[in-house]
């Protein structure tokens, strides 16, 4: 009979675990942040005023169809002077150029006239479909391009110092925004070409504005000169 050493005999009894293993029995995960609770909005009942031009309505709704190449600058008739809202529209059918923006409260931007040209420019902020926002003869570039099917919204907000209006694409926040809009505003949105077609969904009041960021933002001031 061969003895086996003690020592030998020993671990071979048993097998120590690393002590690599003992750490791995317990693994902490790091803590989630709490959900953020949905911002409160209500909807606000909204009109716009008739004018008779080159497009089409559809009954029961604020979709409205170019019927021929001309200009159209159509104001929401809520005048907004204090708090946070939100309107919203849908590009049904983008063919050239649509624009949406915030103007001067009772600015009236004639058919066949450009709200981009004096002396409509000064009172108005334009977010275009290619990109660029432009005040007062003043552009800049670095949104994104509106397409067709996209939803396009514009947030205000009154109560900040100074006052602010940002654009949102699909949700998505927008680096171009304008400070120091007018005391009393209104949404509009601009559209010319034959078979270009659009849709305004709802405004919405907020609670408090949307809780969202952007890489790079810029700020673009209203001039009034």
């Amino acid at each position: 009979m061969t003895q086996i050493p003690q020592q030998q005999a020993e671990s071979s009894k048993m097998t120590q675990i690393p002590q690599q293993a003992e750490s791995s029995k317990m693994i902490e995960l790091p803590k989630q942040p709490d959900p953020q609770p949905p911002i409160k909005t209500w909807d606000v009942k909204f009109w716009i005023t008739s004018t008779a031009g080159s497009y089409t309505k559809t009954k029961g709704e604020f979709t409205y169809l170019s019927t021929n190449d001309e200009g159209k600058t159509i104001a929401i008739d809520q005048q907004i002077t204090r708090g946070i809202f939100r309107c919203e529209f849908r590009i049904n059918e983008l063919l050239d150029s649509q624009w949406f923006g915030v103007m001067k409260s009772t600015l009236k931007v004639p058919f066949g006239k450009d709200p981009s040209f004096q002396p409509y420019s000064k009172s108005c902020l334009i977010f275009l479909s290619d990109g660029r926002i432009w005040q007062n003869g003043n552009d800049a570039e670095g949104n994104e391009y509106m397409n067709t099917g996209d939803i396009i919204a514009i947030e205000v907000d009154m109560s900040a110092k100074p006052r602010t209006a940002k654009l949102f694409i699909n949700n998505q926040l927008q680096p171009l925004y304008m400070s120091g809009i007018p005391e009393s505003i209104q949404f509009f949105f601009f559209f010319y070409c034959k078979e270009e077609s659009l849709t305004v969904l709802s405004l919405k009041r907020l609670e408090q504005p949307t809780p969202a960021t952007v890489e790079d933002p810029e700020e673009i001031q209203w001039t009034k000169n």
